[in-house]
């Protein structure tokens, strides 16, 4: 289900007069209008528009229903998605089906996979790119990144695969054992096609920023245009956990995640231009967010938000840096005449923050 903008206006002497006005999120389960200038005397007509809605029959290994995993979206409005399907036979295999959706929500493709896909980008040109796990089955066109002649048997492993605009597999890679446990939760791709990965695990550092870790901890990562091999692989903080990744339009790199690894908490990244000017490790936990260069060797920027954890981050053409997520903290920064829910009875308020292109403050939280 897609919605465009609402048409709002009023009929004013027998004419139409627009009122602009958009979606607002209130809540979890909750979604209002904001207006802009209008009569409040006449009646205000909001007309929600839905550019299209459509059911999907996806076939199941089983007759368990199959669950959506990812959602990516090109610049032409196609729509790509991944539905895992649950193997009730043996409780533990999943396939998974990449399905692309035009911009007037006809299906253009759909694309079994034998493996678990959870992660989802698209590039410029209408390439979509997955990551998930590896299960039984599962078609390799490298299968161990930087050593593709390898036989390890990488069932669990994490994968990258690359599909043309039509659906055709470009590349399949599997990422080595040595990153084991591990966990990618982000993808991004720059102008050229290499695919950037944001996770959680023990990794095998190449050209890294920080190449150790005391255990599992957040990484990010360049894979090559081929899905051959690394260009970087490097550790970020000790005890986090990685959770999303962006680049700006001049190919830095933006890694966000948590100051926790499990639950555990005490998790510390390296500051700097910290405009919070808090610690590395918050006693509520947090979040943090750090910025690099197009080659991932050198830090521009890092800051960490106590008590926050972090859902998604975007950074616009003019570098503003979007973050959503929750948070459980009274020392959250909020700006000025933001919309303000009270802290407690079990539910942790939402926040959308947006930090200025400079990364010296905030434009709104």
């Amino acid at each position: 289900l897609r919605f465009l903008a609402p048409n709002s206006y009023q009929i004013e002497n027998g004419k139409r007069i627009e009122v602009p006005s958009g979606y607002r999120i209130l809540s979890r389960d909750r979604i209002g209008f904001s207006v802009g200038k209008y009569n409040h005397n006449d009646t205000l007509v909001i007309d929600p528009v839905v550019a299209y809605a459509t059911f999907l029959y996806i076939d199941s290994l089983d007759s368990t229903s199959p669950l959506m995993s990812g959602m990516a979206r090109d610049p032409s409005g196609n729509l790509y998605l991944i539905t895992a399907n649950p193997n009730a036979s043996n409780g533990a295999e999943t396939e998974s089906n990449l399905v692309k959706v035009d911009a007037s929500g006809n299906m253009v493709f759909k694309n079994l996979i034998p493996g678990i896909g959870t992660v989802l980008a698209a590039d410029a040109s209408g390439n979509v790119y997955m990551s998930g796990t590896v299960v039984s089955g599962f078609p390799t066109t490298c299968s161990s990144v930087g050593n593709c002649g390898s036989t390890t048997n990488n069932y669990g492993s994490e994968f990258v695969i690359k599909f043309d605009p039509a659906g055709n597999i470009v590349y399949s890679s599997t990422i080595p054992s040595y990153f084991n446990p591990r966990q990618i939760s982000s993808l991004a791709v720059n102008a050229n096609g290499n695919v950037f990965m944001a996770g959680t695990g023990t990794i095998q550092p190449v050209n890294a920023f920080q190449s150790g870790s005391a255990g599992a901890s957040a990484f990010f990562a360049e894979l090559n245009t081929t899905g051959t091999a690394f260009v970087f692989a490097s550790y970020l903080g000790e005890t986090t956990t990685g959770q999303a990744i962006a680049l700006d339009s001049a190919g830095n790199i933006y890694v966000a995640g948590m100051l926790s690894n499990g639950g555990y908490g005490g998790g510390t990244v390296p500051l700097l231009g910290d405009f919070e000017a808090q610690a590395g490790y918050e006693s509520n936990g947090g979040l943090f967010l750090s910025k690099f260069t197009p080659d991932g060797q050198t830090l521009l920027f890092s800051t960490a938000l106590d008590g926050a954890s972090i859902a998604g981050l975007a950074v616009g053409q003019d570098k503003t840096v979007y973050l959503a997520g929750t948070f459980n903290s009274a020392a959250f920064p909020l700006t000025p005449n933001a919309t303000k829910y009270p802290l407690g009875a079990g539910v942790n308020p939402m926040f959308a923050m947006a930090i200025n292109p400079s990364l010296t403050g905030l434009t709104y939280s």
